[in-house]
């Protein structure tokens, strides 16, 4: 009978530490393909030529211009809508543009002071480690 819990706790340690090393190897997987993304993106310098904003608020959109990679100047108002978009006007942002695409100009991105991206891909990481942590944890208990 008491092979048979042991035998258990030794599968459940092996399947603990499976789901970890499947969660650590998405993390790095996706921060792979996170970094492959970055490096095809046109990396460009804009101006914040003005702000528009919504009605029912006092917050604004940052509208920008910027060089597109064929030289011709784009604007663009950005999908963010914030209290301090009118202090920004004048200034100076590095933006990414993204590879042209069938329909159209490429995506544009600014980049923000926090990557939620980059967070979630630490995340995934640190639940792996946690996860293969806990499985041998189990499955030494159950061995030794």
């Amino acid at each position: 009978m008491a092979a048979a819990g042991e035998a258990a706790q030794v599968i459940e340690g092996l399947v603990t530490m499976a789901i970890g090393m499947a969660a650590v190897a998405a993390a790095i997987g996706w921060a792979l393909l996170r970094r492959r993304r970055e490096a095809r993106r046109f990396t460009a310098v804009g101006r914040v030529t003005g702000a528009v904003g919504r009605p029912e608020d006092d917050l604004r959109a940052m509208v920008i211009s910027f060089t597109d990679r064929d030289g011709r100047t784009r604007t663009w108002t950005d999908p963010l809508y914030t209290a301090f978009a009118l202090d920004r006007v004048g200034e100076e942002i590095e933006i990414s543009v993204d590879p042209p695409a069938a329909d159209g100009p490429g995506r544009v991105r600014v980049p923000r002071q926090s990557d939620t991206g980059f967070v979630l891909n630490v995340l995934l990481g640190v639940a792996g480690v946690a996860f293969f942590t806990a499985g041998m944890f189990i499955f030494s208990e159950a061995t030794f």
